[in-house]
């Protein structure tokens, strides 16, 4: 009951009351007695009137409480809502403003990225072009999008996992320890071959220098990758490499520091000599006159040695050495009148050694000599 309703109910009842007793005496008396009965009536009636007073003040009161805490809870629960709804928009626009400082951040990351390959290429003296480089991108950062950007990446090939940084430093490696091999005999040049190509093909490099002499050609494009200059290659790849390495705050690749490998480069010349073309998509270029039976003759004199171990055609031997020690030396070759030089000195030494070495026409690594210069001074 609400405290109006419970103060209707008490003026009815002191009416009530006054009625009654109105009812039972009659008229207005001059008499003491019944005036104090009144006076005891009206005692008992305001007594009761102001403890109901009092209970419909503290039902008043109470019902007023009540009020302000709805009111105060409907008004928190509007504040509430109000104030995630607020927290909501506000999150989606830093959420927005975060994605679009991570999409810029991620284009400025890709420029820098683009504009290292090119100055890779310039740095080469535009021998070559890496190619897709959008594709490179993707390899070298798997994770990087519009919307996630990251800049270490750690090398993984193994157990762990593998990532394109970590299959590029894996077989830098493999070639390494391969070209660190002290026997030529302990090298096999077909594995060599396919480790070059990998990495080469790993690196997106696509050569646009014209094809020389030595050059190894796969699948009908120049690769620039040189049997006579090994050097060159790692020397490139290890640039290349380890641009990626700092670009993805790694250490950078610290290998590569012997030189030409001789080793790998007879490994590959001799290879070469009897597998020309390799499964009908390795090839490598030839173009000077008499070029291969040249490099069988430098294994030939090399192997054959008198009985103190010396050379038997040391001046044929030495000049062929040198002619192979790299790229730009094999190059002399092309022109015709050093090569005529060579080999009249060549068939000079060899009759000499015929003159000095009776028995040596007997011996089929001789013979084999002995042909392979006639076959030049025919061709010269």
């Amino acid at each position: 009951m609400s405290y109006k309703k419970y103060l209707w109910g008490f003026g009815g009842v002191v009416a009530v009351v006054f009625a009654t007793y109105w009812y039972n005496l009659g008229s207005i008396s001059h008499e003491h007695g019944p005036w104090s009965s009144f006076g005891a009536l009206l005692s008992g009636v305001f007594t009761l009137a102001g403890a109901g007073a009092t209970i419909a003040t503290l039902l008043f009161l109470n019902a007023q409480s009540q009020e302000q805490k709805k009111d105060a809870l409907k008004r928190d629960k509007r504040q509430r809502r109000r104030e995630r709804k607020q927290a909501e928009e506000y999150q989606k626009i830093t959420q927005a403003q975060l994605d679009t400082l991570t999409f810029e951040r991620y284009m400025n990351h890709r420029k820098l990225f683009f504009e290292r390959l090119t100055e890779l290429e310039i740095s080469f003296d535009n021998k070559f072009i890496i190619v897709n480089g959008d594709a490179l991108y993707n390899k070298i950062f798997p994770n990087n999008g519009p919307t996630n950007l990251e800049f270490k990446v750690i090398p993984l090939c193994g157990d762990e996992g593998h990532n394109h940084i970590g299959e590029l430093s894996k077989l830098l490696d493999e070639l390494e320890k391969i070209l660190d091999t002290p026997l030529v005999e302990n090298i096999n040049a077909l594995d060599l071959t396919i480790l070059i190509l990998r990495i080469n093909g790993k690196l997106n490099i696509k050569w646009s220098a014209p094809a020389c002499d030595g050059d190894i050609i796969f699948d009908g494009r120049n690769t620039g990758v040189n049997i006579y200059s090994i050097q060159e290659f790692t020397h490139r790849i290890k640039s290349v490499v380890n641009s990626f390495l700092f670009y993805t705050c790694n250490p950078l690749y610290d290998g590569f520091n012997k030189g030409n490998s001789r080793v790998g480069r007879e490994a590959l010349m001799d290879f070469f000599i009897n597998n020309r073309r390799l499964l009908g998509e390795v090839d490598v270029c030839k173009e000077i006159n008499g070029l291969t039976v040249m490099e069988g003759l430098y294994f030939k004199t090399d192997m054959l040695r008198g009985g103190d171990g010396g050379f038997l055609l040391e001046s044929t031997f030495r000049f062929l050495e040198k002619a192979f020690q790299s790229r730009e030396s094999v190059l002399r070759l092309r022109d015709a009148e050093i090569v005529k030089g060579f080999v009249r000195a060549a068939v000079r030494e060899c009759e000499l050694v015929m003159n000095n070495n009776v028995d040596i026409i007997d011996n089929p690594s001789f013979r084999e000599i002995k042909s392979l210069i006639d076959t030049l001074d025919c061709n010269y």
